[in-house]
């Protein structure tokens, strides 16, 4: 059965989109971009968007062809983290019943909307108001040790659930669900870049800690066992290196941050990419021991292959600061599963984005 797929990654910055084509397990590509963000006018890249897919000839909706819609969001906006619920049962020989399996959902959801919320909220100084829930996936449930498939007609004791919870900004939700609704398309799916990253790393049985690189946060995800076993987002990343420019150039941050692009993808005179690296290498080593040493402190085994991606993972200087304790590679849209036209994508910024469509490719219309 065919069917089209929308995808949208709002950012820090850019809003990236892809329109793909779905039959089987067969997945192209029929259109892709992305659009700088505006946050007073929101509506204006998505006018862009509309004008593209016109002049391309793309239809969204086809007479006869399902249409899904995907929404996912910077980790400065979708707020992902991995916690356990554990709990003791009083009749460790009876098999876990329905009515239990039920009591059991509703308290651990009554703890991630109230204890783990609280937590969340305040590690950002935000009130706990301003986020809502938006996913919670069971990654690995335990009983007295032992792993099983589900909770439901089991015996045992000690019960234990590690999960995979997403909070996104309120206003943020708004937005993604209103863009959808204005165009007359259907309800978004929300999915988060860490419940990608995941499913990735479940069925392809990696491990490795990856880190998303984007403007205003690093999202650092630790892989190992096909389980995530820590997420979290540090409040810097590429916007560094603009300021870094507008320092030492005296330079408008928009033309600092296009220089830094331009720099990126190797486009300027052989004199000024020595000057501007002369200038990135100081910031760089900041950059990579603020990351290294927070990886230290998650108390969790740490895999020795990193997997760079975002804006900022096209700064070579990362890469190598990086290597001279690690494994690393720069995970670009062609490296994560095959796409039709996408295949000779090299630009990380992409990335995140691939990562939710995979999510989403894999379910069912």
């Amino acid at each position: 059965m065919k069917e089209t797929i929308f995808a949208l990654d709002i950012g820090d910055l850019f809003l990236k989109f892809t329109l793909c084509e779905k039959e089987g397990d067969r997945v192209r590509a029929v259109l892709w971009g992305m659009e700088e963000l505006n946050e007073i006018f929101w509506h204006q890249p998505f006018e862009r968007i509309w004008k593209l897919l016109g002049e391309s000839g793309a239809t969204l909706q086809k007479q006869g062809t399902p249409l899904r819609v995907l929404v996912t969001f910077s980790p400065s906006v979708m707020k992902t983290r991995v916690t356990e619920y554990a709990y003791t049962r009083a009749h460790a020989k009876e098999a876990i019943s329905q009515e239990e399996y039920a009591f059991t959902l509703k308290a651990i959801k009554a703890y991630v909307q109230d204890s783990l919320l609280q937590t969340v909220a305040s590690q950002f100084g935000i009130v706990r108001q301003d986020l809502l829930l938006r996913d919670l996936h069971f990654m690995e449930t335990t009983i007295d040790g032992y792993s099983v498939p589900r909770l439901l007609g089991f015996r045992g004791k000690e019960v234990s659930v590690r999960l995979l919870v997403s909070f996104v900004f309120k206003s943020y939700a708004q937005i993604g669900e209103a863009i959808p609704r204005f165009h007359r398309l259907p309800p978004p799916f929300f999915i988060s870049e860490a419940e990608g990253i995941y499913r990735f790393v479940n069925s392809r049985h990696k491990e490795g800690i990856f880190i998303d690189i984007g403007d205003k946060t690093t999202h650092l995800i630790v892989a190992a066992s096909g389980q995530l076993a820590s997420v979290e987002e540090l409040p810097f990343g590429g916007d560094i290196f603009t300021h870094v420019l507008t320092q030492a150039l005296g330079m408008r941050r928009d033309s600092a941050r296009a220089m830094k692009e331009r720099y990126g993808m190797g486009m300027l005179s052989l004199e000024d990419q020595g000057r501007i690296r002369a200038l990135f290498l100081p910031e760089t080593q900041k950059f990579v021991t603020m990351i290294t040493e927070r990886l230290r402190l998650s108390e969790t085994f740490l895999p020795q292959t990193i997997f760079l991606f975002g804006g900022g993972a096209a700064l070579g200087e990362i890469k190598e600061e990086f290597e001279k304790e690690y494994f690393v590679s720069v995970l670009c849209p062609k490296d994560l599963w095959e796409i039709s036209n996408l295949n000779q994508l090299t630009n990380p910024q992409y990335t995140p984005l691939l990562f939710a469509l995979y999510v989403l490719s894999q379910q069912p219309s």
